[in-house]
């Protein structure tokens, strides 16, 4: 499939779920400005750029773990209630945990955690408003060890999947 500058969300949408689905075995995508929201869902599905002929880092497993639990969230939409405080409440406990992450890594795991275009434009705010000191108001869904419980989570799998090798 060869898509040329998707620019409008359906277009990025169709083009997340055709590679999500495996419905073609390549996908050539070009574009002439770099979208955020289309970058980062490039890189969550580790793409290779052929112009710097790189392949894209996978996204970082402590974000896509915490990514998952905002894609749980996407059945009413990330715009208010639990919704809305299971995001923030996410992207501020990393915050505080010292974990680095910009914008573009949140996206890509999103991505690759399994979100959608319409959903991330929502994360993509809220995380260009956290940048210029926005203070929103929401409740947080989570405990402040979040970030503790997720690593501990990722270390058990990783012990299971040798485990079971």
């Amino acid at each position: 499939m060869l898509a040329f500058i998707p620019f409008k969300e359906v277009e990025v949408e169709a083009i997340r779920q055709v590679v999500e689905d495996g419905t073609f075995e390549k996908v050539v995508v070009i574009i002439s400005t770099e979208s955020s929201v289309l970058r980062a869902m490039l890189r969550g599905f580790e793409s290779t750029s052929l112009g710097a002929n790189e392949k894209d880092t996978p996204s970082d497993p402590l974000l896509a773990e915490a990514a998952r639990m905002m894609v749980n969230e996407e059945y009413n939409g990330l715009g208010s209630g639990n919704d809305k405080g299971a995001v923030l409440g996410l992207i501020h406990a990393f915050r505080d945990a010292g974990v680095s992450a910009s914008k573009d890594d949140w996206l890509a795991a999103y991505f690759a955690a399994g979100g959608k275009v319409r959903h991330a434009e929502t994360v993509a705010k809220y995380l260009d408003e956290i940048a210029k000191g926005t203070k929103h108001r929401y409740e947080s869904c989570f405990d402040s060890k979040i970030v503790k419980v997720l690593t501990e989570r990722l270390e058990r799998k990783a012990v299971e999947e040798v485990g079971s090798d």
